[in-house]
């Protein structure tokens, strides 16, 4: 009884205490939109899909006034895996009434609600006679998450705007932070939105996503920039958001189309990008001090001479194989094989003679690592079914696999949110500084006079000479955009309203001053 109370004890001590039960934060996810036939179900064509360690588990059908179909999409769950809050790409909302939390409206920010564009506004089609439509989202399911890094209270959200349409040539990263018991009735908040991260990166969508840092607390927001060998990373950490560090990958061809979607082992030490053509990439991330370096590359083949394809990839769970996949094909690479490139073997092919209730194929869609140590793909063309590999971390090509093995109870949307690996512990035997603490921030901007009636004027550190100022009232609300120059001239505040003004630098929380 002693030693086993030691082992579970030793165990403890080895794995922080905030990290049990973490991997159920992105247990749950939502799916679903609009418009599925016949008309009395088009509310109601969505579910709430779980990877329990039996399998994937299918709500029954849910109804929404919010479209998912293409829309940035990422569910933030409990401990427990049940879902709190819901990312519409236009709104935040309680996941169990699926309506916007308090100053949960993001569809006014940069890039959003334009009189040329369908993003955040409501769409109704012809065939709909039982309601009002409901509210479109905004370009694709992928590449925005929801991160904790230790404060049960504060939820930052990672999301994406274009900033030139009707031309979708220009993006960059942004983050709203939400206090989940902020509100005036005790439910969530959201305290700042629209906060600009790398302003000046433009972004090559679909490379974002996220990977614990080595002390098992803190995060890398991880992505890529347009028409460039750079790639960047971003530490969360107990100050807030910190400045981008940046790796130039030469191997890289940065001329290839700039678009693409990326892939984390399950232990952080790669990532993977693939373009929407046929290059892949995979890079070494040094989860201590945020860097990439070169490790592989190579060209997954096209489908009929198709090069404008979507690719995925995902890891088995031991991270061993790479399984990589276009839409009629799945490949396995191992990356412990000396010969990387001539240890590709080919493990599916989609097989034609599906029956599919609609005039169109469920071809190959994007994977996921089900709890159960199996590896899932979702269908494209809205297609009910999902299929699966049994056995991932066997060497192929007789992995279990099974075309068709689950049928949805709705018709789903092409692509499923990123799945930001929760469960990731800490790197052992990392020489990283660890920075644990409750996940406060530390100020480093002061304000004179503070509280302030007309004039403030801020000291600041010359190295944030060319950083972005961000001031938010506490609803929200952005009240200046600009740069650091003008805070040290000072600010005619006559104007606004008496309250607490929060100051964010470069999207990291950097101060306070009161207005009386």
């Amino acid at each position: 009884m002693r030693t086993t109370f030691k082992i579970i004890l030793g165990w403890l001590i080895a794995i922080p205490f905030f990290l049990l039960g973490q991997a159920n934060r992105s247990m749950t996810f939502f799916n679903g939109y609009y418009g599925a036939p016949p008309a009395d179900s088009i509310y109601y064509n969505n579910m709430w899909i779980e990877r329990r360690d039996t399998g994937l588990f299918f709500s029954e059908r849910v109804f929404s006034e919010y479209d998912f179909k293409f829309s940035q999409s990422s569910t933030y769950c409990d401990l427990n895996g049940k879902p709190i809050l819901l990312w519409q790409g236009c709104y935040l909302l309680d996941a169990k009434t699926l309506k916007p939390i308090e100053n949960g409206d993001l569809s006014n920010g940069p890039g959003a609600k334009k009189d040329y564009m369908d993003f955040c506004k409501i769409k109704k089609y012809p065939f709909d006679t039982i309601g009002n439509g409901v509210i479109n989202g905004y370009s694709l399911t992928y590449s925005t998450f929801f991160l904790n890094r230790g404060n049960d209270e504060k939820v930052l959200l990672v999301y994406y705007r274009f900033n030139d349409p009707p031309y979708f040539t220009v993006s960059h990263i942004y983050t709203a932070l939400i206090d989940l018991k902020g509100s005036t009735d005790g439910g969530p908040t959201v305290i700042y939105k629209d906060s600009i991260q790398a302003p000046d990166v433009i972004l090559r969508i679909g490379s974002i996503n996220a990977i614990r840092h080595a002390n098992g607390y803190d995060w890398h927001i991880v992505f890529a920039e347009k028409n460039s060998n750079n790639w960047y990373s971003i530490l969360y950490d107990k100050n807030g958001l910190n400045l981008p560090i940046k790796s130039t990958i030469k191997q890289w061809d940065n001329n290839l189309v700039d678009e693409g979607t990326s892939t984390i082992s399950p232990d952080g030490s790669k990532y993977v990008f693939h373009s929407n053509v046929h290059q892949f990439m995979i890079m070494d991330f040094d989860r201590c001090s945020g860097k990439f370096r070169y490790f592989k590359d190579d060209e997954i083949p096209n489908v009929d001479g198709n090069v404008n394809q979507f690719h995925w990839s995902e890891f088995s769970p031991n991270g061993r194989f790479l399984y990589l996949n276009n839409p009629k094909s799945i490949y396995q690479y191992d990356l412990n094989e000396n010969d990387f490139y001539n240890s590709r073997v080919l493990i599916a092919e989609f097989d034609t003679s599906q029956i599919n209730p609609l005039p169109i194929k469920g071809y190959f869609s994007m994977p996921l690592r089900g709890f159960d140590n199996k590896i899932y793909y979702w269908s494209y063309n809205t297609s009910r079914y999902v299929h699966r590999i049994a056995f991932p971390d066997q060497k192929g090509p007789d992995v279990g696999w099974t075309q068709d093995y689950y049928k949805t109870p709705i018709y789903p949307t092409w692509y499923i949110p990123t799945l930001i690996d929760y469960g990731m512990g800490p790197l052992e035997g990392s020489p990283c500084i660890s920075s644990i603490n409750d996940g406060s921030n530390k100020d480093f901007v002061s304000f004179y006079p503070n509280p302030a009636n007309d004039f403030v004027r801020a000291f600041i550190d010359q190295k944030y000479e060319k950083a972005t100022v961000l001031i938010y009232d506490v609803t929200g609300r952005l009240m200046y955009h600009g740069n650091v120059a003008q805070l040290r001239i000072g600010m005619n505040i006559s104007s606004w309203a008496a309250g607490t003004y929060i100051v964010q630098v470069n999207g990291r929380q950097a101060g306070k001053f009161a207005k009386i």
